[in-house]
């Protein structure tokens, strides 16, 4: 099965889920649930639910690197349990060929992605808040700031020490040249290696009518996202 005949396939099924305005539950592991639940996924809904009672300290950061190519999501996580650092890999092309359907669900592995998690120690914990904060983590974000599905930007959500916390960072942006914590966080949990490079795709290729069929953009509101673009 070709890659764009596979995304079309992903979409079909989610197109359903994508209308009924789900809110996240923050498992993305299910693409089709990701794909139902990635605005509120992105604005961090399900950490700011109860945020000001929260014991514990969490924060979102997503990389965009075009969306139908490679995504990658980090949690970084402080509480009674521990500290520690997940992430996934969700790449945009697929290789159906060793495809199996041996079980229930199993026709969407191929998009579930790359997860891994590791422990963070007190030291690298401070370093990461520390660095966040150092790139405008906790200050207010830029209002009206259009972040493209085609393009490369950052989103960062969380509840930390009990207040909600959004930022957002687009490439084209300055502030996005200066980012220092994706350093860390690949130096902790590579995912697969450096971040891609951005790169316009070549007319008349299957990768510009990918991005163009699979375009939305977000927009940045005073606290966090806004007009969700699948709103029914």
């Amino acid at each position: 099965m070709g890659g764009f005949k596979a995304w079309r396939l992903l979409g079909v099924v989610g197109t359903v889920l994508l209308a009924a305005g789900c809110a996240s539950t923050g498992d993305i592991g299910n693409p089709l649930v990701r794909k139902a639940t990635w605005y509120s996924y992105l604005n961090g809904d399900d950490l700011r639910a109860g945020c000001e009672v929260n014991d514990s300290d969490t924060v979102r950061l997503v990389f965009n690197g075009i969306y139908t190519e490679e995504v990658r999501v980090y949690e970084a996580h402080a509480g009674a349990g521990g500290r520690w650092l997940s992430g996934r890999r969700i790449p945009g092309a697929v290789d159906l060929s060793a495809l199996t359907l041996d079980r229930p669900g199993a026709v969407l592995d191929p998009w579930r992605g790359e997860s891994q998690v590791v422990p963070l120690n007190e030291g690298q914990w401070k370093a990461l808040i520390e660095t966040l904060r150092a790139d405008g983590v906790g200050q207010p974000p830029p209002v009206g700031l259009s972040l493209e599905s085609d393009d490369h930007y950052w989103i960062a959500s969380g509840c930390l020490d009990r207040h909600v916390v959004f930022q957002a960072w687009a490439r084209r942006q300055p502030a996005y040249q200066t980012l220092r914590f994706n350093d860390l966080l690949l130096s902790w949990l590579p995912l697969g290696g450096a971040l891609p490079s951005y790169a316009r795709a070549d007319r008349g290729s299957f990768e510009e009518e990918r991005r163009r069929q699979f375009h939305f953009a977000l927009r940045v509101g005073p606290d966090g996202l806004r007009d969700d673009p699948w709103a029914p």
